[in-house]
């Protein structure tokens, strides 16, 4: 099983960078096969050291619709319209297991389960709990209306509306339908 570790990241990340890589080549077990990076913004001295860190690196472009003033003023988006397109970036793997820039790992057993749940055929995603991540039900009642918006009456009253999903640490196989339907979705 051929997995990829997938970050992104551009000069003001870089420091996170390091952290993220440097704790992920410091595992004493790597469940994961490679390493690639989405410059989105790396300098050349920077890129040379992603370089001796990572496998891959790849400069995507704008996947998605995006309005132009958008464009300009933060180009690291592209880190987030790109995501939905890690297998074309990438080819060759079987799971791809996305950890944003400022994530540090510190044991191997967080992204085995990642892995383990991306085997299944589902997306492995990590909930995010924090007191600051406060649930109201102004901000519940918005999520559902957002998801009604999209995908109906039915879809926005399956879901679970107060928990809250990380979407930095995320894992998919490379064959998951999820990966057409988010490029879908996401690109209305």
């Amino acid at each position: 099983m051929r997995v990829l570790v997938v970050t992104a990241a551009n000069d003001n990340f870089m420091l996170l960078l390091y952290g993220l890589l440097n704790s992920l080549h410091a595992l004493r077990t790597k469940p994961f096969t490679d390493i690639a990076v989405l410059d989105v913004g790396l300098s050349p001295p920077n890129r040379a050291w992603v370089a001796n860190a990572a496998r891959h690196i790849a400069e995507p472009g704008w996947d998605l619709p995006y309005y132009d003033d958008l464009r300009a003023l933060n180009p690291s988006n592209r880190a987030k319209t790109a995501r939905p397109f890690l297998p074309q970036y990438f080819p060759g793997y079987d799971i791809y297991l996305w950890l944003d820039a400022d994530t540090w790992v510190q044991e191997p057993f967080a992204l085995e389960a990642c892995i383990e749940a991306a085997k299944t055929g589902g997306l492995a995603a990590v909930p995010h709990n924090h007191p600051s991540y406060s649930q109201t039900s102004e901000i519940v009642q918005w999520r559902k209306d957002t998801i009604r918006d999209y995908f109906g009456d039915a879809a926005a009253e399956r879901g679970q509306w107060d928990a809250y999903l990380n979407s930095g640490v995320f894992a998919l196989a490379a064959d998951a339908p999820h990966w057409g339907l988010w490029a879908k979705w996401f690109g209305i």
